[in-house]
């Protein structure tokens, strides 16, 4: 269950002055007075314009955690602590699977999205996961483009499964770069972003990790035009 804001604020100063009258069965923060506010699995990482963002999904685990899901927002200012050390975020110091820790100051802003997003004051990794793994399982959206935003170099493409349905089962598709978009009726032949319009039924092929939001976003792999020439 999510706690407000005034909650953490509460469990905060609950963890810095348990000798004055304020149970607790564990302590919720580091020594440094931080609150534990999500613990679980990692399960996407993307960067964009200098900022990573780093699902974190705790459905699994009873940590005590403010929230069970959280999207958290890095630079390379965040304190990741990993074997031992502390080292400022870079790429690779936190991977797919890995078990984190991530803690806020009781004064450091959470949306209240839905999962809740943050800039964490520390992230600790308490386990190394094996990132080939998630990475490695495939996972096929088909549906009909219906919005394509930009979002520096990415395009974010909401692909609608049935019109009228429920956006938990929509996608919002990262088109990048590497992004391999073909026609099914020339599937040899490459085709740039610019070819993608709403309208246009597709599939999406991603790596299977996806965010909790609603409606889910993930990385697209590959999508494939089903009712429009190749141009």
């Amino acid at each position: 269950m999510k706690k407000g804001l005034f909650g953490t604020l509460a469990l905060a100063v609950c963890s810095l002055f348990v000798l004055a009258g304020c149970s607790a069965a564990k302590p919720s923060a580091p020594a440094d007075g931080l609150v534990l506010a999500a613990a679980g699995i990692v399960t996407d990482i993307t960067t964009a314009d200098g900022t990573t963002s780093i699902t974190v999904d705790g459905s699994n685990t009873d940590s005590g955690a403010t929230y069970q899901s959280m999207i958290l927002h890095t630079t390379d200012k965040t304190p990741v602590e990993r074997d031992g050390e502390t080292v400022m975020y870079e790429d690779g110091s936190i991977n797919v699977g890995d078990a984190i820790e991530a803690y806020f100051a009781a004064s450091t802003p959470v949306t209240a999205s839905e999962p809740p997003q943050g800039t964490p004051d520390k992230i600790v990794v308490t386990a190394q996961g094996d990132s080939g793994t998630a990475a490695g399982v495939q996972k096929e959206f088909g549906g009909t483009i219906t919005e394509i935003n930009e979002d520096g170099d990415y395009l974010l493409v909401y692909v609608q499964k049935a019109e009228g349905g429920d956006a938990a089962d929509d996608l919002r598709a990262v088109v990048s770069a590497d992004t391999v978009i073909s026609s099914e009726s020339e599937p040899g032949k490459a085709l740039a972003a610019e070819a993608l319009a709403t309208g246009q039924r597709v599939t999406v092929t991603t790596d299977g990790r996806m965010t909790f939001s609603i409606p889910p976003q993930a990385n697209a792999q590959a999508i494939v035009l089903h009712d429009a020439e190749a141009k």
